[in-house]
C-alpha cells in the first residue's frame, strides 16, 4: 500500500512595501545679506598756503564743514606706445612657409599677399592682418596662417627688444 504523504500549505511571503515617493524639496527663504562696500580712506595732504587750526578744534570743524580736496591738474593720459612699422630689414629665425591651398592649385589661383604683422618682444607674431590682398581669400588666409607660425628676430632699440609692425609680402605662384 502506498505510504501516506504529509502535505502542509505555507503562506506566500508578503510582497515588499512599495518604495516611498521622494520627499519634496524644502522651500527655504533666501537670507538677505547686506554687503557694505569698502570705501578707501583718503588722506588729503595740506596745501602750502593753507591755514592750519589748533589740534583740539580740528576734529569738530572737520565734521561740521566739509573741506574741499586740493584741485590739481589731472594727470596726463598714458598713451600706449604704438609700435612703429618696419618695411625692410625683417629678419627671420624661422621664415613663413605658406601651404598652397589644394583648391587654389586646382583653380590656378596665383597672387601676392602683403601682410602687416605685429612682432612682439619675443619675436612671435601677435597679430597678422592683410594689408594687400592677393585677390583670393584662400591665398590670403594661407598667408596669414604661415605668418602666425613664423618666428622673427626681435627688433632692438637702444639694446632693448621692442614690439614692431613688419610688412611681409608672400607670393603664391604655381610652378
Amino acid at each position: 500500500m502506498p505510504e501516506p504523504v504529509l502535505v502542509t500549505f505555507v503562506a506566500a511571503p508578503e510582497p515588499p512595501p512599495p518604495p516611498k515617493p521622494p520627499a519634496m524639496p524644502k522651500t527655504v527663504a533666501l537670507a538677505q545679506r547686506l554687503v557694505m562696500p569698502v570705501v578707501p580712506l583718503v588722506r588729503i595732504a595740506p596745501l602750502e598756503n593753507a591755514i592750519s587750526l589748533p589740534q583740539q578744534a580740528a576734529p569738530a570743524i572737520a565734521e561740521a564743514v566739509p573741506v574741499p580736496a586740493a584741485v590739481s591738474a589731472p594727470p596726463a593720459p598714458v598713451q600706449a606706445a604704438v609700435p612703429k612699422t618696419i618695411s625692410s630689414g625683417v629678419e627671420y629665425i624661422e621664415p613663413p612657409q605658406p601651404v598652397y591651398p589644394p583648391l587654389s592649385k586646382r583653380l590656378g589661383e596665383q597672387g601676392k599677399v602683403v601682410l602687416k604683422v605685429l612682432v612682439n618682444e619675443k619675436g612671435l607674431a601677435e597679430q597678422v592682418t592683410v594689408q594687400g590682398s592677393s585677390g583670393f581669400p584662400r591665398l590670403d588666409e594661407a598667408g596669414r596662417q604661415a605668418a602666425k607660425r613664423a618666428l622673427f628676430k626681435p627688433h632692438l632699440e637702444d639694446g632693448r627688444a621692442v614690439a614692431v609692425f613688419v610688412i611681409v609680402p608672400l607670393n603664391f605662384q604655381l610652378g
